[in-house]
Formats: structure tokens, sequence, C-alpha cells
């Protein structure tokens, strides 16, 4: 029991670290607070999940993490609402943005709003880290 209680309360440290990090870390394709609030204000519950991989297929792999958390039931599947925020180490092509994004918007309302930023953090080298934040179910 203690380990579920450990597990969810790193799952929602990471949370509230990736929200704070998109509003203040510049990025190539920028997020900041006015995106965070577009997708979040009034719009209810939301889902926040975070990915990382390395190696081949590590888009599709961050990506997949990020929409299919264990701890929680929901899926971002028929959001309206999504914020999404891919981040590497400085060597993410195009391609593997384009990869990972396909993943998350196939799941999502066909009408949604969809806010996309991406950033260069030295920190995660080869790791890609995807963010999603999804509202209005």
């Amino acid at each position: 029991m203690m380990d579920a209680f450990s597990m969810a309360d790193n799952v929602l440290k990471q949370g509230i670290q990736s929200i704070s990090d998109l509003i203040k870390m510049p990025g190539l394709i920028n997020l900041d607070f006015a995106d965070v609030s577009s997708i979040m204000k009034d719009k209810g519950l939301a889902y926040i999940g975070i990915g990382t991989a390395s190696g081949e297929n590590r888009a599709i792999e961050a990506a997949k993490e990020a929409i299919e958390s264990p701890l929680l039931e929901t899926a971002i599947r028929g959001a309206k609402g999504i914020l999404l925020n891919v981040a590497s180490g400085g060597d993410l092509t195009l391609f593997e943005v384009n990869d990972a994004s396909n993943l998350v918007t196939e799941l999502c309302d066909p009408e949604a709003n969809i806010i996309f930023g991406t950033s260069v953090r030295e920190d995660l080298g080869d790791e890609i880290m995807l963010t999603v934040i999804a509202t209005d179910f």
C-alpha cells in the first residue's frame, strides 16, 4: 500500500514540475501560462501524462507512456483541449515530433484545441520527454 502512495506522490510531483517547467522555461516553440490557462480554465478534470524514452522509436514510446498512465483510469480519448510539449537534449527530429504528435492527436476530439510546444533540455541527453495535458472531455 505504501508503494502505491509513493507512486501516486511521484506522479503528482512530476505533473506539478512539468506544468511549472512549461511556464518558466523558454522553448523553440514556446508554451507559457496563457497556453496552460487556455487549455485548463473552466474545463473540468484534467489528465496530465508524462512519458520519457530513449533509443529507437523513442518518440512513439514516450508518447505511449504519456497517454497510458497506469494510475489513471481515464485516457485522453475525446479530449477537446490538448497541450503537448516535446522536449529533448537537442537531437530531436521533425519526424519524431510528427510521430509523437500523431499518436496523441488520434485519440482526441477531431475539433480539439491543440497547443503544441517543443524545447531543448540538455539534461535529457538522448531522451525525449513528452508532456500531455488533456481537458474538456
